[in-house]
């Protein structure tokens, strides 16, 4: 449920936590690695959902990504996003249809 932060607050409201149920890892036969982690909500009546997670470049065809994804957290390394072609590589992410049209990027 909802974590809380050192001054008792909720770091995660609880009506967004999420019950993993089940976590699948994978090593791809062409060598990307990847998880399929398998969501519900907590008793509520939202349905259960399917989470997959990548490790590594978008640009790396043993990903082996199917697109038509809504959401993509993408992890940033230096002091600004500009300085390491974050734009770019959403750019060319878009280019090859791997996202749909409402995708969510986290970070914005």
């Amino acid at each position: 449920q909802g974590g809380a932060a050192s001054d008792g607050s909720k770091l995660v409201p609880s009506a967004a936590s999420l019950v993993v149920e089940e976590v699948r890892e994978e090593d791809g036969s062409s060598g990307g690695r990847r998880a399929t982690v398998r969501v519900g909500s907590g008793g509520s009546q939202q349905p259960r959902q399917e989470l997959q997670l990548f490790e590594g470049l978008s640009t790396d065809p043993s990903l082996a990504l199917r697109g038509g994804y809504n959401l993509l957290v993408h992890e940033l390394l230096g002091d600004l996003a500009g300085s390491e072609g974050a734009a770019a590589v959403i750019a060319d992410i878009r280019s090859r249809g791997l996202v749909t049209q409402d995708c969510i990027f986290v970070p914005r």
